[in-house]
């Protein structure tokens, strides 16, 4: 049978004149006759309400339900703020230097309950800025993008379907039929960096660790890095690859992203000038990709295999041809971040720090026709009306940032 729920409290004061209390109080005429199976008491702590006092002092009250033995507990000990769990366990739970009075019961399972509620109140116990207000910040690092896997597509018919190469294309029963697709290839990237900088305004709470934010960065990663397509494994494709095509291949100059995100910090106030901190936030880049495709087929008709023998004046027309790409392609990509970081305090206004960031953005996709296909518009058609586009999916942009930054506290 479960008894009422009592009240748990621990008081951390400042470092100044630091110490710990403890206090367990259930109704005496309901602890004596209930106990579970094994004899033992059973505390559940089933939640904590944690409410801030001022600097230095923090409250954790701990509803539990008691079943049995305990009677009463009340310790008192002095520690240092910043003492470790380990030794407020000793100082606190095993009784070393304290007063102890009510003690009846106390076992292993009631022990490592009273700890852990000990423990919750230890992790509020830093001292928190006691201070509200606006700061503005801002950062210059670097960003080191992650390598980059691309997939893309377009709606080419083939060559003997260009009415360019081939005014008899109406022949070919295929090159009239409604369009299912062209060809499709994957390529990847290797990893790259660049520089990264950024601006922000926060506002602190009021005797809170917690700030929040809204901050642009900028980021440019130059990737600059020129990387052979793959089609697949597909014979007909392989053979075209190595026979018929003298360069095949995709290029990411550089991959720039205007980003605004709201974020949320929490500072690990304490007595030295030093403010750790940690953060998250989500939002948008808005991001630019500088894209470039070339295939480019070799000068002698003879190795123009995927025409047929009989058509030879389209195999002529096709040799030497290049397919070519040179664009920026742009997309909008939800993200969010995680966030590490150190303040130092020049002054009581003025922080100078380093910070640390993991950014995850979404798929990019954008899309556009060729600069040239087949060394002719990017069109099928004389008259325009079957225009050839191509789209480029660029999957999980993430990066990584380092940086300082300078905050101004209003």
């Amino acid at each position: 049978m479960l008894l009422p729920a009592k009240v748990f409290t621990a008081y951390f004061m400042p470092p100044q004149r630091p110490y710990v209390r403890l206090r367990l109080q259930p109704e005496p005429e309901r602890t004596s006759s209930r106990r579970n199976g094994s004899g033992s008491a059973n505390l559940a702590v089933l939640a904590a309400g944690i409410r801030r006092m001022p600097v230095g002092t923090v409250h954790v009250n701990a509803r539990s339900i008691l079943s049995g033995g305990i009677m009463g507990v009340d310790y008192q000990t002095s520690l240092p703020a910043c003492s470790s769990l380990s030794r407020i366990h000793d100082a606190v739970l095993k009784g070393s230097g304290t007063k102890r009075r009510g003690y009846e019961g106390m076992n292993r399972s009631f022990s490592l309950t009273a700890l852990t509620a000990v423990f919750i109140a230890f992790l509020v116990a830093v001292p928190v800025q006691a201070e509200s207000g606006f700061y503005v910040s801002g950062e210059l690092g670097m960003n080191f993008g992650e390598s980059l896997d691309s997939k893309g597509v377009d709606n080419d018919r083939g060559s003997v379907c260009d009415e360019y190469l081939n005014p008899g294309y109406r022949m070919i029963a295929r090159c009239t039929e409604p369009r299912t697709g062209g060809d499709a290839w994957e390529n990847s990237f290797g990893s790259d960096e660049g520089i990264l900088f950024g601006a922000a305004i926060g506002y602190r709470f009021e005797d809170s660790r917690f700030r929040v934010e809204l901050e642009y960065f900028y980021r440019d990663t130059g990737y600059e890095e020129t990387s052979t397509i793959d089609f697949g494994a597909d014979p007909q494709t392989v053979e075209k690859i190595n026979n018929e095509l003298l360069v095949v291949a995709e290029r990411i100059d550089s991959l720039i992203s205007h980003n605004l995100f709201a974020n949320v910090y929490m500072d690990f106030a304490n007595d030295s000038k030093f403010t750790p901190y940690v953060g998250m936030g989500v939002g948008f880049g808005f991001t630019d990709m500088d894209f470039g495709l070339v295939a480019q087929r070799r000068l002698d008709p003879n190795t123009i295999f995927t025409v047929p023998d009989t058509l030879p004046d389209v195999r002529s027309r096709l040799a030497g041809t290049a397919t070519i790409s040179d664009k920026e392609l742009d997309d909008t990509l939800f993200g969010y971040q995680v966030m590490a970081g150190v303040d130092y305090a020049l002054t009581e206004s003025l922080l100078l720090g380093v910070k640390g960031r993991w950014v995850s953005f979404g798929s990019f996709k954008d899309g556009s026709d060729y600069n040239s296909l087949r060394s002719h518009p990017s069109n099928l058609r004389l008259d325009g009306s079957e225009p050839v586009e191509y789209k480029l999916k660029v999957d999980d942009i993430e990066m990584f940032g380092v940086s300082m930054n300078l905050k101004y506290l209003f």
